[in-house]
């Protein structure tokens, strides 16, 4: 018998994967972070953080309410997240 996966969406560009296959975020204090294992989160696929930087960027500043300066700033917290 094989055990149920869980399955979660990727905000960028709304497909499903196994969670353990996306990356895992949070804002805390308006700022990005690796998902810290308490509070609110979501999911990024690696395609959307390389290939739709842009819209993610704009997803999390519009409607997440990150503040970021620029979009160098952004793309440091993801790397660094």
């Amino acid at each position: 018998m094989t055990k149920n996966k869980p399955i979660r969406m990727c905000i960028g560009c709304k497909r499903r994967y196994l969670q353990s296959q996306l990356n895992r975020f949070q804002v805390k204090d308006k700022k990005l972070i690796k998902f810290s294992g308490f509070g609110r989160s979501f999911y990024i696929c690696d395609e959307c953080i390389e290939k739709r930087e842009k819209k993610i960027f704009n997803i999390l500043k519009n409607k997440l309410i990150v503040e970021f300066n620029d979009f160098t700033e952004f793309k440091e917290m993801i790397a660094n997240g």
